[in-house]
């Protein structure tokens, strides 16, 4: 789309009224350019920077006192929340605190923007909100949406992986859209035996002895299957050792430790009839 750019000074002298007074970015002052003036009880209106109007930044002085003021039209990126001065179509714009409008695209004539659910707009005129950008991965229009994406659904599949039904549907996703694969943090089954003394059992466990009759006992020896997460990685599960597993701190107090398995979300295979991953790999 283009059309001829607004310049910010052929909007001089116009007035709004009702607007917010507040709400909006107000870097340092320049000298010289158009801003948009507000003050309480005061209609709001477009002028020309002559005075600055204390040492705070975005303070006016204009005949006789200090108006807060945003500049007209300062750069804005995709996802900006901005309020509009001027549509491209004519139509009023208003300045009210509940026509917040999102940046979708930056087009050579203004700005197109959208309000709540309706389509994006021409902007010619705009002053920036001070809320900033709106948060990316609520944000369809905001480009580094669909990494966040991405990025969460390989985390959230290894991170519940025992939650067959979330780990597989991630699984799914990628492959039925043909996407990249990320890198994943892949899980280490290990079986491992360990030996507990006595004095360190805590009273539920001795408990449990004594209720088996055992009154003297000296240790206990545990097994069981233990998970270790690794470092994040490409896919490479089947070339990992069960030295690299033990060398990491997590592992490295075990006791006869045998390496059982290692997956990760893109080489989990589930049952083929049931659809559900193996208790013991969980």
């Amino acid at each position: 789309m283009t059309t001829a750019t607004l310049n910010p000074l052929d909007i001089v002298g116009k007035r709004y009224s009702n607007c917010n007074t507040q709400g909006y970015i107000r870097p340092e002052v320049v000298i010289g350019a158009a801003y948009l003036i507000t003050r309480d009880w005061t209609e709001s209106q477009i002028v020309i920077a002559r005075d600055k109007g204390s040492r705070h930044n975005g303070i006016i002085q204009h005949e006789g006192s200090n108006w807060y003021a945003t500049p007209i039209n300062p750069p804005v990126k995709v996802g900006e929340q901005i309020y509009a001065l001027e549509r491209g179509d004519g139509k009023e714009a208003n300045l009210r605190r509940d026509r917040l409008r999102l940046v979708t695209e930056v087009v050579d004539g203004g700005v197109m923007a959208s309000y709540s659910n309706y389509d994006p707009f021409l902007m010619t005129a705009w002053v920036k909100a001070d809320q900033g950008a709106a948060d990316p991965k609520k944000d369809k229009h905001n480009p580094d949406r669909r990494q966040l994406v991405l990025d969460r659904l390989s985390k959230e599949g290894m991170d519940r992986i025992t939650d067959t039904g979330y780990a597989i549907s991630a699984k799914e996703f990628f492959e039925n859209f043909n996407l990249p694969r990320p890198e994943v943090q892949p899980t280490a089954l290990v079986d491992v035996e360990e030996t507990i003394s006595w004095r360190d059992m805590g009273y539920d466990m001795r408990d449990l002895f004594e209720r088996k009759g055992i009154t003297s006992l000296r240790n206990a020896t545990i097994t069981g299957r233990a998970k270790v997460k690794l470092p994040r990685s490409q896919c490479r599960c089947k070339e990992i050792t069960q030295e690299e597993v033990m060398k990491l701190r997590e592992a490295r107090n075990w006791k006869n430790g045998k390496l059982h398995k290692v997956h990760c979300l893109w080489c989990m295979v589930p049952d083929a009839k049931t659809g559900a991953i193996d208790p013991e790999d969980i």
